[in-house]
């Protein structure tokens, strides 16, 4: 089996990651990533409720599909989201929808990755 690695941008982030059980495709994705691109951290995963109006509610969805990635430890963050979303679809039925997104929800710019059922990797 293999051993993940983790890193969090604090205790409550790490407890509410391991709160729900992660959706196997989730599991795939972030060893994709640890094994492409670097070990990330961790800024936001499982949530209750609502933090703010713009909130998709994906981050309160179990298992857990939804992992917020710093950014600022990228040099071009824009080019790793590139990069995901050539090797990942979020749902070959919805193309608009991606498994990587850089953007500020009110947070801060942070990389927004977040799997479907329905995602794939493509080679």
């Amino acid at each position: 089996m293999k051993e993940y690695q983790f890193r969090y941008k604090n205790d409550a982030v790490m407890y509410n990651a391991h709160h729900v059980p992660w959706h196997p495709i989730l599991l795939d994705y972030y060893s994709w990533f640890v094994d492409e691109v670097c070990i990330p951290l961790i800024t936001s995963s499982w949530r209750s409720a609502k933090i703010h109006d713009n909130d998709s509610g994906i981050a309160m969805v179990s298992p857990l599909r939804h992992l917020d990635f710093r950014s600022k430890l990228f040099a071009y963050p824009k080019g790793v989201v590139d990069k995901v979303n050539a090797h990942w679809v979020y749902d070959p039925n919805r193309p608009e929808k991606k498994v990587c997104i850089y953007h500020d929800s009110g947070q801060g710019l942070h990389l927004h990755n977040q799997v479907h059922p329905n995602t794939v990797r493509v080679q």
